[in-house]
């Protein structure tokens, strides 16, 4: 029986989740970073090539079966 119905349980039993959260926060951190220490011409560049990997890295995962 589960008893636990917190955020630990759905993140907890899915370490392809994590990973896929900790490098979007990552990202978006860094494009913000970058933002604020006004280098927009880094911090678009960042954006699309984060969001690039990401996808790469969706595309790269074995289905679940």
């Amino acid at each position: 029986m589960k008893t636990s119905t917190g955020l630990h349980g759905r993140f907890g039993s899915n370490p392809d989740l994590r990973k896929g959260l900790a490098f979007a926060a990552l990202s978006v951190s860094v494009f913000v970073a970058l933002i604020l220490i006004q280098r927009p011409h880094w911090a678009n560049p960042w954006l699309l090539a984060s969001i690039f990997t990401f996808g790469l890295w969706l595309l790269g995962k074995k289905p679940k079966p």
